[in-house]
């Protein structure tokens, strides 16, 4: 109702101007918003698979039992590396050993801190 109601006063605003303005106008909002919902369709090819959420809580609500469970399970049904959004965090899950050491020792993770944790890995 909100979204027909917007359209309607979009539509009123835009009539008092000159039609090929409104036209053109609406063009190029259509094509602004497909070329924007093409390139978030892009952006997440490029993520981890994982199981998909409610918008604004993410798999929150489908999180029950152990967390480490669940996250094993998930493992097994999309790989050692996933991902899953709780609540508005995006969290990227690593759950085998050679998965952690080798995201570990990747450039991007070279300005992390030195910790204990890194020289388990043999990290550095």
């Amino acid at each position: 109702m909100f979204v027909e109601h917007a359209a309607q006063w979009l539509w009123r605003s835009l009539s008092e101007v000159r039609p090929d303005v409104a036209y053109s106008f609406l063009v190029f909002l259509s094509v602004f918003i497909t070329v924007r919902l093409v390139q978030y369709v892009e952006y997440l090819k490029t993520l981890p698979p994982g199981p998909w959420g409610i918008p604004i809580i993410g798999y929150l609500p489908f999180i029950r039992g152990d967390l480490h469970l669940l996250f094993g399970k998930l493992a097994k049904k999309y790989g050692s590396m996933f991902s899953v959004t709780m609540g508005k965090n995006f969290c990227v899950v690593l759950s085998d050993y050679k998965t952690i050491r080798d995201t570990f020792r990747r450039e991007e993770f070279t300005g992390r801190p030195h910790t204990e944790f890194m020289n388990i890995l043999g990290g550095y």
